[in-house]
């Protein structure tokens, strides 16, 4: 799933959008979230591609505003 969280945590951030296990990997694709209701940007600064099952980060990065 795709997790936001604060300065890299993510075992207490929170999920946006579906689980994302398929079948075949993604490859050239384009992947939209929308964030919870009650969510706005300024709550996080990083976003992960995280495994729930085994609380692993697949691929993160942090941002800042310009």
């Amino acid at each position: 799933r795709l997790y936001t969280g604060v300065d890299g945590d993510f075992v207490s951030g929170t999920p946006v959008g579906l689980d994302l296990v398929q079948s075949e990997s993604y490859q050239n694709e384009t992947l939209y979230f929308v964030l919870p209701d009650g969510h706005t940007l300024d709550d996080f600064n990083s976003v992960s591609i995280w495994c729930v099952d085994v609380a692993a980060d697949f691929g993160s990065g942090t941002f800042s505003a310009p």
